[in-house]
């Protein structure tokens, strides 16, 4: 087994966050700020949230499934 050393020499098995990961976001975070101002784009809220636009648009996707179903839910057992 190869291991890499980091350019400081730091020889630490413990995860660090680096450039191009993006941080996970919480749903409620976003709801949030959709809230606040609804009209805001991807990419505004990703600089807000300090992630990137793809994180975004999938938190986004996922928010409108959970949306339908509870929807759809209501509809079915009311």
């Amino acid at each position: 087994m190869v291991s890499k050393v980091s350019p400081k020499g730091d020889f630490s098995l413990k995860d660090e966050s680096r450039a191009g990961r993006p941080e996970k976001i919480e749903t409620d975070e976003l709801q949030a700020l959709l809230d606040i101002n609804s009209t805001q784009t991807e990419k505004e809220l990703a600089e807000e949230l300090g992630v990137t636009q793809q994180a975004i648009s999938v938190r986004l996707h996922t928010i409108k499934i959970e949306f339908y179903k509870k929807k759809l839910r209501t509809f079915l057992y009311t």
